[in-house]
C-alpha cells in the first residue's frame, strides 16, 4: 500500500515561510490580528501545501479566551467612588460560565497599535467599562472583527449594556411623592460626568412628564464641583423645592451633609435622592434613597454576549438596558414607610 499523504502541520508551514508557528496558527485559526500582507502569504502557502483547516468547534471547557478590558482613569477623586472593578470582573467571569478567560486590564483608551503587532497576542474580545472607545479604535476593531461591548454607555454602532435610567427616575419620583401633596423637584446635575449625566437628565425629563410632575429647564442645576454646594445654595433650594434629585449618591451625600449644617429637616422640608447605590451612602445617619447600579450585572450580561460572539460566532448586536432596583432609605419619603431594598 502507498504511504498515506499527511496533512502539513503549522510548524512545517512556518518553517517554509520563516515565520513563528504562533503567527501561522493565528492566521489559519481565523484571527485578523496579523498584517494583511503576512496573512496573504500564509494563506497562499498553506493552500499550496494542501493544508486543510479542521472545522471543529472550540471545546468550551478547554478554551481560554483573552479579553481586553479598558477602564477609565480620572484625576478627579469623585469618579473613583462610583463602582468597584472587582464586581465587574466577577460578573464577567459569571457570564462566561465554564469558558476560561484571561482578562487583561488597561486604563484609558487603547493605542490602536495594540492590535497591530503579534507580540500583543491574540485578543478575542474587548470590553470598555464606564468609558467609550474613540472612533478610530472602533473602526479598527470592526476591521479586525474583534467582538466589542461597552458598559454603562449607550454608544451608537456598538453593542452595549447600560442602566435603564428612565425606570430608575420614575421609581424615585414615586417614592418622593409619598407624604407630599405634590412634588416640587429640582435636579442637581454633575457636569464632569457628561457621558452619563446627559442620559440621566433626559431620563428625568421624561420621567417627570410620564408621572405628571411639573418640571422646567430652570429646575436643572449644573455643578462642576461638589464644593459649589453650600448653605446658601441649600437654603435657596428649600425655599423653592421640596425634593432634590441628585446625579449620584456622592452628590446626594454631600448635599445631605450641608443640609444638616443648614438645620433643614430631611426629608420633611427637603427630600434628597441619589443614584447608583454607592457604598458612600452608608456613611450618613440617614440612608440616602437611591437606585442600584450593578457592575456585576453589567459584566454578567457582557460576558454572556461575548461568549456567544467568540465561541458560537453569533455577532447579533446587543443593546440592553438593565433596570435598577429602588433602594429605599430615610431621605426621600415622608412618614418613614416600610423599606423595601
Amino acid at each position: 500500500m502507498g504511504k498515506e499523504t499527511q496533512r502539513p502541520t503549522v510548524q512545517e508551514i512556518a518553517r517554509r515561510l520563516e515565520l513563528s508557528p504562533s503567527t501561522v496558527y493565528r492566521v489559519l485559526g481565523g484571527s485578523q490580528l496579523v498584517k494583511d500582507a503576512t496573512r496573504r502569504r500564509i494563506e497562499a502557502t498553506a493552500a499550496e501545501m494542501g493544508y486543510q483547516r479542521r472545522r471543529i468547534r472550540r471545546h468550551v471547557p478547554r478554551t481560554i479566551l483573552t479579553i481586553a478590558l479598558f477602564l477609565p482613569r480620572s484625576p478627579d477623586v469623585y469618579h473613583r467612588l462610583f463602582y468597584d472593578p472587582a464586581d465587574l470582573l466577577a460578573g464577567l467571569a459569571e457570564g462566561f460560565d465554564t469558558v476560561k478567560t484571561q482578562i487583561s486590564v488597561s486604563v484609558n483608551q487603547p493605542n490602536p497599535n495594540l492590535f497591530e503587532y503579534k507580540k500583543s497576542g491574540n485578543i478575542d474580545a474587548c470590553v470598555f467599562g464606564f468609558t467609550t472607545p474613540t472612533e478610530d479604535v472602533r473602526a479598527l476593531l470592526r476591521e479586525r472583527s474583534i467582538p466589542t461591548i461597552v458598559l454603562n454607555r449607550e454608544t451608537p454602532g456598538c453593542s452595549f449594556v447600560s442602566s435603564d435610567h428612565l425606570s430608575g427616575m420614575r421609581a424615585l419620583l414615586r417614592r418622593g411623592a409619598i407624604g407630599r401633596e405634590r412634588v416640587r423637584p429640582c435636579y442637581v446635575n454633575f457636569t464632569p460626568a457628561q457621558s452619563v449625566s446627559a442620559l440621566r437628565v433626559a431620563a428625568f425629563r421624561t420621567a417627570c412628564r410620564l408621572e405628571g410632575v411639573p418640571f422646567r429647564d430652570s429646575d436643572f442645576i449644573d455643578i462642576d464641583s461638589i464644593e459649589q454646594i453650600d448653605e446658601a445654595m441649600i437654603k435657596r433650594l428649600s425655599d423653592r423645592y421640596n425634593v432634590v434629585f441628585c446625579f449620584n449618591d456622592f452628590v446626594a451625600v454631600y448635599l445631605y451633609q450641608v443640609t444638616l449644617i443648614a438645620r433643614i429637616p430631611v426629608p420633611e422640608r427637603l427630600g434628597i435622592a441619589g443614584y447608583d447605590d454607592s457604598p458612600i451612602r452608608r456613611l450618613t445617619p440617614q440612608r440616602i434613597d437611591t437606585i442600584s447600579l450593578s457592575p456585576f450585572s453589567f459584566g454578567k450580561e457582557a460576558g454572556r454576549w461575548l461568549r456567544r460572539a467568540v465561541i458560537e460566532h453569533d455577532m447579533t448586536p446587543l443593546q440592553t438596558l438593565i433596570p435598577g432596583d429602588l433602594v429605599t432609605g430615610d431621605t426621600l419619603a415622608i412618614g418613614n414607610p416600610a423599606k423595601t431594598a
